[in-house]
């Protein structure tokens, strides 16, 4: 598989469901969009370049994309039906790694540049809680089993667990 010439590709995300392939361009403003076998279904334009974290849920059909642009982070969600920009909104800090928890209906994003990891609820667009993650979170991780968080941190190598 390999990705449209040009393509700085950052995060990925698969859909069980659909078996689309969703793949962030840091420095261009657009989420691709591949089939199963790597062949380019369409690109999602967003108004930002710095798209790192994604996401996706099957069941909403929704996909959730962080984005750090000059005037702020932004989660954006987009409508894989369509595959549209549904919703845009600002989120704190400097979004890295973003997880889903489809029990609880939220988005998990870390921020590299102040420690925190946020927990963002993306039907009322608010953010329900923020808490210390380290020194430069990255990766994001949900246990589906214990619905425990794990995150990564690149500066110090640690990970650390959220109840």
């Amino acid at each position: 598989m390999r990705a449209p010439a040009a393509a700085n590709l950052w995060g990925i995300a698969v859909d069980p469901l659909t078996h689309r392939v969703y793949a962030t361009d840091i420095f261009a403003a657009r989420v691709l969009v591949l089939g199963a076998a790597g062949q380019l279904i369409s690109e999602v334009p967003i108004g930002a370049p710095g798209r790192f974290g994604i996401a996706v849920d099957s069941v909403s059909k929704r996909l959730y994309v962080t984005s750090y642009v000059p005037t702020g982070a932004r989660l954006f969600v987009i409508d894989t039906g369509s595959d549209t920009v549904a919703a845009s909104f600002s989120v704190g800090g400097l979004p890295f790694g973003l997880a889903l928890d489809t029990v609880h209906g939220l988005v998990y994003a870390s921020s590299l540049s102040d420690g925190t990891l946020t927990s963002i609820s993306p039907l009322t667009r608010v953010v329900t809680a923020a808490s210390t993650a380290g020194r430069q979170p990255t990766g994001v991780a949900i246990s589906s089993a214990t619905g425990r968080v794990y995150v990564a941190n690149s500066l110090d190598g640690t990970l650390v667990t959220q109840p």
